[in-house]
C-alpha cells in the first residue's frame, strides 16, 4: 500500500476502458465515486479486506396499493403482479415499461428516487395495473412525471369513459 501512484496514460486507459466496459458509469458518477472515501473504500475490496455488497430491492406487487385521498377515493381494481426484484438492467428500470405495473411500483420509486437518475424525462407515466375510483364514479390511475424544477412527482390521470 506503500507504492505511488503513477497515471500513466496507458494506466488511465486501462482504467477508462473498464469503467466503459461495465456500462454502468457517466462522468457525473465518475465524479461522484471520487468524491469523499468512495475510492479508498474500493481499494480496500480489491486488497480483500472489505465487500461490497449490492443492494437487492424487491417491490411486492400483490401488497394492497396506497390510497392518497381515502375519503374521496377507493382502489376500484389492482392487478397483482407478484414479487419484482428491482435490478438496473431490467426491463422495469426503463420508463417506458413501468405502465404495465400497478401502483406499489409507483410507490417504491417515489420512496427510492436515487434509482431513477438516467430516467429524467417529461412524459408522464400512468401505472395502469392499479385503477382508483372516486366517489363520484370517475376512474383514474396515479403516475409519475419528472419535472427539471421539481424531480420526481406524483398524481392522478382521469380515465375517459368507455376506455
Amino acid at each position: 500500500m506503500n507504492e505511488k501512484l503513477n497515471m500513466r496514460p496507458g494506466l488511465a486507459n486501462e482504467l477508462f476502458k473498464a469503467l466503459e466496459r461495465s456500462g454502468l458509469w457517466t462522468d457525473e458518477l465518475v465524479k461522484q465515486a471520487c468524491a469523499g472515501d468512495f475510492m479508498e473504500k474500493v481499494a480496500h475490496a480489491v486488497y480483500g479486506d472489505a465487500d461490497i455488497v449490492r443492494k437487492n430491492y424487491e417491490i411486492d406487487c400483490d401488497a394492497p396499493p396506497f390510497i392518497p385521498d381515502e375519503r374521496r377515493m377507493k382502489v376500484w381494481t389492482h392487478e397483482k403482479n407478484g414479487k419484482i426484484l428491482w435490478d438496473r438492467h431490467a426491463e422495469i428500470c426503463r420508463s417506458g415499461y413501468w405502465s404495465r405495473y400497478n401502483a406499489n411500483v409507483l410507490d417504491f420509486l417515489l420512496a427510492n428516487q436515487q434509482l431513477l437518475k438516467g430516467n429524467e424525462s417529461s412524459t408522464w407515466t400512468a401505472f395502469k395495473g392499479t385503477v382508483y375510483q372516486y366517489t363520484d364514479g370517475g376512474l383514474l390511475h396515479r403516475g409519475l412525471h419528472y419535472s427539471p424544477g421539481l424531480g420526481w412527482t406524483s398524481g392522478t390521470q382521469l380515465i375517459p369513459p368507455g376506455v
